[in-house]
């Protein structure tokens, strides 16, 4: 606990987007999801933009069973940065996991061509999972 106070109260100096993204993903990495949560609305508290920290929201929501708000907050990640094919692979999940089929292969095709594009940001673990998903249930 010390920890995350430390790194929250460090938010009242200039805010470094990609360290506090680390710490969030560190967090969720060790099972902290709560932790990881908190750290990513403190992030959008000083930077109500960051389609990061929404999404990374969306996938704690994802893996805690919580559809409808991983849902939610990866559209809102999309919604402010769209060309992240990670973001539609995720919410393609979510689709997937309600048992949305159709809106889950519009949103794995929307990673698909968003890789296309931008391959630096889609990674390799990415497209095994969209490959098993794609053989998978369709």
């Amino acid at each position: 606990m010390n920890f995350l106070r430390k790194l929250l109260n460090s938010l009242a100096k200039p805010l470094d987007k990609d360290i506090l993204l680390a710490n969030i993903a560190r967090l969720d990495g060790e099972g902290r999801h709560a932790q990881a949560d908190a750290l990513c609305v403190s992030l959008l508290e000083r930077q109500a933009d960051c389609a990061e920290a929404m999404h990374w929201r969306g996938v704690i929501a994802l893996n805690g069973g919580r559809y409808a708000d991983a849902t939610a907050f990866i559209e809102r990640a999309i919604s402010v940065l769209g060309s992240n094919p990670a973001f539609h692979y995720d919410l393609g999940e979510a689709r997937r996991l309600t048992g949305e089929w159709q809106l889950a292969v519009d949103a794995y095709n929307q990673a698909l061509d968003r890789r296309r594009f931008d391959a630096a940001t889609f990674d390799g673990f990415h497209q095994y999972d969209l490959d098993f998903t794609f053989g998978a249930y369709l």
